[in-house]
C-alpha cells in the first residue's frame, strides 16, 4: 500500500483530478452567492446559471466515453481540458456582467468532467495484471477528492472574508486546476503505447 501511494504516478493521477473537482466544488458551492452580491443577479439566476454546469458535465461524459472508443492516444483527454479549464474558470467570475458568462460555464462544465473516463482508464491500462494496485489508485483518487471537496469551499469563504472579495480564492482553484494539463504532460501514454510502466 505505501509503495503504490509513493508511486510516481499514482500521486500523478491524484493530482490530475484534484485541481479541476476542487475548482468545480468552489463553483457550485460559491458562484450563485457571487453572482447575486456583486453582480446583483436573482438567485433564481444565478442558480439556474451555476446548474448548467451539471449538465454540460453529463454531456461531457457521453461524449468523451464514445471518444476514447475511437482515439487511441490519452493524453489530449488530459491535456486539452487540462489548458481550458483554467481559463474557463476564470471566466465565470471575471465575465460576469457579460453574455459570455453563460459560455464560460457550460465550457467549465464540460472541462471539469471531460477527462474523468480516461482518467479511470489510465490505471487500468498501467497496470493490466495488477487488479489490486488499480483498486488502491482508484481509492488514492476518490481520497483526495473528498479532501479537495471538503476543504476548496472553506478555503474561499476564509479568503473571502480576509479580503472582502470572492476573486482571490476563486482564481487560486482555477489556477490549480491546470494542474490537469501538467499532469496531461507528465503522464506516460498509454493508449497507443505498448510497454507499461513500474512505477
Amino acid at each position: 500500500l505505501r509503495e503504490v501511494l509513493r508511486a510516481r504516478t499514482t500521486l500523478l493521477i491524484m493530482a490530475a483530478d484534484a485541481g479541476p473537482f476542487a475548482l468545480l466544488t468552489v463553483s457550485l458551492a460559491w458562484l450563485p452567492t457571487y453572482y447575486n452580491e456583486v453582480h446583483e443577479m436573482s438567485l433564481a439566476k444565478a442558480g439556474a446559471l451555476v446548474g448548467i454546469l451539471s449538465l454540460s458535465g453529463v454531456i461531457a461524459l457521453i461524449v468523451a466515453s464514445l471518444a476514447a472508443t475511437r482515439v487511441e492516444r490519452r493524453r489530449p483527454f488530459l491535456v486539452i481540458p487540462g489548458i481550458i479549464v483554467g481559463f474557463a474558470g476564470f471566466g465565470t467570475f471575471l465575465l460576469a456582467d457579460s453574455a459570455a458568462v453563460y459560455l464560460a460555464v457550460v465550457v467549465l462544465g464540460f472541462a471539469t468532467w471531460f477527462y474523468v473516463p480516461v482518467l479511470m482508464t489510465i490505471p487500468m491500462e498501467l497496470y493490466p495484471a495488477d487488479s489490486n494496485r488499480v483498486s488502491v489508485i482508484f481509492a488514492s483518487i476518490l481520497m483526495l477528492g473528498g479532501i479537495a471537496n471538503f476543504v476548496a469551499p472553506l478555503v474561499v469563504g476564509a479568503v473571502a472574508d480576509l479580503t472582502g472579495s470572492f476573486v482571490p480564492g476563486l482564481a487560486l482553484f482555477a489556477v490549480l486546476a491546470w494542474g490537469l494539463g501538467v499532469v496531461g504532460f507528465l503522464l506516460p501514454e498509454t493508449g497507443s503505447v505498448r510497454s507499461r510502466v513500474s512505477s
